[in-house]
């Protein structure tokens, strides 16, 4: 990326005035970012030592990713798992349950040194370890770029430092300003406005006097309206029957002629031997 890194840096917050400071926050910025990234995403940035032959390596200013010993067969490693240094005296009892085998080395941190144990002592090939680590940069303010960094992880390590910077720059501004503010001099504030004064009547009855309304005029009369029965003979092309004739109002005579029905009753004749012999008045009639 063009322009180097104080430039970058006062393209977003301005004039910094202070190249130290702008070094200093860019080497600040680098390693925090080394010490939040996952371990996982940083094998791109990591170098791996030659083999160490004996314990106490210095790790000052790097982040350790893995320690690898040599499991008695030269070229062969297997990682080791870090231990507190508490397990100093343990790991090296062979009698002890925390005895570290060659296939499971383990290693702790002493005095700013790597120490590794696990089976064999450490010594030259097949029992010699290495260090997978990452150096934390110095950043100059000069500097367009950072090394062994990829260039997308540039421009956080600048808003970090521009971050840092920006602090500086209102810690210097707060120090600017008068302890005491004396604003009698240069405000002149407004006059204190005079108290309203309200006015207000009672609205009772008997603050209101009596009113007249007076009508004139003549009041309207109301006519009721007459319904008159619409006399009709056809609706449309529909002929409407007649009214019928009232009840007649005199007596009617109604004369029947012919000959009255004369009516025959009917004859019944019954016989028979049993009929004669239970009842025999009956059947001599």
């Amino acid at each position: 990326m063009a322009g180097d890194f104080q430039t970058r840096i006062e393209d977003i917050i301005g004039s910094v005035g202070d190249t130290q400071l702008i070094t200093n926050s860019l080497t600040d910025a680098a390693s925090e970012f080394i010490n939040m990234v996952p371990a996982e995403l940083l094998w791109s940035v990591s170098t791996e030592t030659a083999d160490k032959t004996t314990n106490g390596y210095s790790v000052s200013n790097v982040k350790i990713l893995d320690v690898r010993k040599e499991n008695g067969t030269d070229g062969e490693y297997v990682s080791c798992k870090e231990v507190p240094l508490n397990y100093e005296r343990k790991v090296q009892d062979p009698n002890s349950l925390f005895y570290p085998s060659s296939q499971e080395p383990i290693f702790f941190r002493k005095a700013g040194g790597i120490y590794v144990y696990g089976g064999t002592a450490v010594g030259s090939s097949p029992n010699a370890f290495k260090v997978v680590e990452i150096s934390y940069p110095a950043v100059a303010f000069g500097d367009s770029s950072v090394a062994a960094f990829p260039d997308e992880w540039e421009y956080i390590i600048v808003l970090g430092a521009a971050i840092k910077c920006r602090m500086r720059q209102l810690a210097d501004k707060r120090g600017s300003l008068p302890s005491t503010l004396d604003l009698s001099s240069t405000i002149t504030l407004p006059s204190v406005p005079s108290v309203p004064v309200f006015s207000y009547s009672d609205a009772s009855a008997t603050n209101i006097s009596a009113q007249t309304v007076s009508i004139s005029g003549t009041a309207p009369t109301y006519t009721k309206p007459v319904f008159s029965a619409p006399s009709l003979t056809s609706i449309g092309t529909m002929t409407l029957p007649e009214v019928p004739v009232a009840s007649p109002t005199t007596a009617q005579i109604l004369t029947i002629t012919g000959t009255a029905p004369t009516y025959t009753s009917p004859t019944t004749t019954i016989s028979g031997v049993l009929w004669a012999t239970e009842y025999p008045s009956q059947a001599s009639a």
